[in-house]
């Protein structure tokens, strides 16, 4: 990359970031609750990204994103436990859960690691319907209070943009190392990377607890966020959404699911009146997004703005 291209680079990330930081001053609250929503969104994206360029489809994540915001939920409703430590546990609950479910799941390829996902998630869902002691059933958890340094969205919004910025600068770096070229390799021909003595398993292994933890660490917050854990939220259907994100945004750099997920988060808040309809756009998005933009919307943007300087 040339100094030119680096600088451009270095200026557009700048820029965004600093709109990023000053939004809460110039918005209302209503929006502070939008920006909240697309940071996380954008995590629970990016963590499929970092999934699914090792060739694996998840469909989990929205279990894991609720294993945080429970275990947050219960900790502080039950605990005099800080948030921060909560918050925390939250992530190492989902990293432990999909460390025990990734000795098993990880060693299936293809199409059948995309069903054990799907039918994992349904599992996660099921236990927090029916631990009603713990969870509070189909009515969940509500009144989970938050610590006073974060007791308004807009106070949330900055902690909410950390973890989205830890997680991308953290898949940046991972691709820019020589872990990069393995990550690639170990996708398309695994034969290969074993004849280095490089485990495959724990490539895969590294990479799905790491996205476990970030998808728990975001479910944590999203319970301060809107103060409650209910199952309906972990469903299918919130997986879905978040793959939805990333065929959007374009899975060609870890910009593309931040992008996908701040467009098509606030469709869903103009949709909110017609929430019956979001289910139809979705899909309707998802499929013309494969026959007409493939690479996704990021894909398209450095088609046309080649000397941009995208990461």
């Amino acid at each position: 990359m040339s100094n030119a291209n680096f600088r451009r680079k270095i200026a557009l990330i700048s820029t965004i970031l600093l709109f990023a930081i000053i939004l809460p001053i110039i918005t209302d609250v209503r929006w502070h609750l939008v920006m909240n929503l697309i940071c996380l969104n954008a995590v629970a994206a990016l963590s499929l990204y970092f999934i699914a360029i090792l060739g694996m489809v998840s469909f989990a994540q929205a279990g894991f994103y609720g294993l945080g915001s429970y275990t947050v939920s219960i900790l502080l409703l039950g605990t005099k436990i800080p948030f921060w430590i909560a918050w925390i546990t939250g992530g190492v609950v989902a990293v432990v859960v999909a460390w025990l479910i990734g000795l098993v799941v990880l060693k299936i390829k293809g199409a059948y690691f995309f069903l054990v996902t799907l039918a994992l998630n349904q599992f996660l869902v099921w236990i927090f319907h029916s631990w009603k002691s713990l969870t509070g059933g189909y009515t969940g958890l509500y009144g989970v209070p938050a610590p006073s340094l974060i007791d308004s969205p807009g106070k949330l919004y900055y902690l909410s943009l950390a973890l989205l910025l830890g997680l991308f600068l953290y898949i940046l770096s991972i691709q820019n190392s020589r872990l990069g070229p393995i990550l690639r390799a170990n996708h398309e021909n695994e034969t290969m990377i074993q004849s280095y003595g490089i485990s495959p398993f724990r490539i895969k292994m590294t990479n799905w607890i790491t996205c476990c933890f970030f998808t728990g660490l975001a479910g944590g917050i999203n319970a301060i966020l809107i103060n409650s854990s209910y199952p309906t939220m972990f469903d299918m259907g919130t997986s879905l959404r978040w793959l939805v994100f990333l065929v959007f945004g374009g899975m060609v750099s870890p910009i593309g699911p931040i992008i996908g997920s701040g467009i098509l988060t606030m469709v869903s808040e103009f949709l909110r009146p017609v929430k019956q309809l979001e289910p139809l756009v979705y899909g309707s998005v998802l499929l013309l997004i494969i026959i007409l933009l493939p690479g996704g919307l990021l894909n398209l943007f450095k088609k046309l703005f080649k000397r941009s300087g995208l990461p």
